[in-house]
C-alpha cells in the first residue's frame, strides 16, 4: 500500500517552530549541530583543544585557532549557530564521543546539514533513484544513490530546495547519506521522527 506524504498546515509548522525539545532529545539534536559546525571548522584547518574535538578530529593538517572561511562556509556556520541558539544547546566537550549515526558519512559532506527537532521516516521509498551529493547543488561530489525500497530519514533543514537524507537501511549495511534534489512524496509508510534519547 502506498502512502503519500501528508501536507503540513501552516499552523502545525508554527507549533513545531516554537515547541520545546525534551532534554534528552535536545542533547542528540545539539550533538548533531555541534558536529555540523565543527566539521566546517576542521575542514578550514582549525586546531581542536577540547577532548571531544580531538577525539573526533585528528588535528592532522590543522593550522590555527582562527581559520579563514569561504562565504558559503560562513553562511553554513551562521545557520547552525542560529539553530544552536534557538535550542539552547550546550554540548559537554569534556566527553570523548557524540551520539550521532554515520559520522563517516558526515565527514564526506562539503556542506553540513542543520538539524531540526522533528522529521519523518520514509519506509520503503517508492520512486526513481536519486543521486546523493556532498553539497546541496548539482556540482557536489556523488556520494551514492537513494534507491527504491530503502528506508530513509529526513531530520535536517532544507537548503534552496535540496534535502539532506540519511539511509536507515542499506543493502550493503554501510551507513550513507547526502543531499538530494527533492523530498520523496511516495513511500510504503511514513512515520514521525524525533531525536531519540
Amino acid at each position: 500500500m502506498r502512502s503519500v506524504m501528508p501536507s503540513k498546515a501552516i499552523f502545525a509548522v508554527m507549533i513545531f517552530m516554537f515547541a520545546p525539545v525534551a532534554p534528552a532529545a535536545a542533547a542528540n539534536l545539539c550533538d548533531d549541530l555541534w558536529l555540523s559546525r565543527n566539521e566546517i571548522f576542521d575542514n578550514a584547518g582549525f586546531c581542536f583543544r577540547s577532548t571531544l574535538g580531538q577525539s573526533l578530529f585528528d588535528n592532522a593538517g590543522c593550522r590555527n585557532q582562527t581559520p579563514a572561511f569561504s562565504e558559503i562556509q560562513q553562511d553554513n556556520i551562521a545557520a547552525i549557530v542560529q539553530a544552536e541558539t534557538r535550542y539552547a544547546c550546550e554540548v559537554d566537550t569534556r566527553r570523548g564521543a557524540l551520539n550521532i549515526d554515520a559520522l563517516a558519512v558526515r565527514k564526506r559532506l562539503t556542506y553540513q546539514p542543520v538539524a531540526k527537532p522533528d522529521g519523518v521516516t520514509c519506509r520503503g521509498y517508492i520512486g526513481p533513484d536519486q543521486t546523493m551529493r556532498a553539497a546541496p547543488d548539482g556540482a557536489g561530489r556523488n556520494l551514492g544513490a537513494m534507491i527504491s525500497g530503502e528506508t530513509l530519514a529526513f531530520q535536517h533543514e532544507d537548503v534552496a530546495g535540496w534535502v539532506y537524507v540519511r539511509k536507515v537501511s542499506d543493502d550493503e549495511g554501510a551507513p550513507s547519506g547526502g543531499w538530494i534534489r527533492e523530498m520523496p512524496t511516495v513511500c510504503e509508510a511514513w512515520s514521525d521522527l524525533d531525536w531519540q534519547p
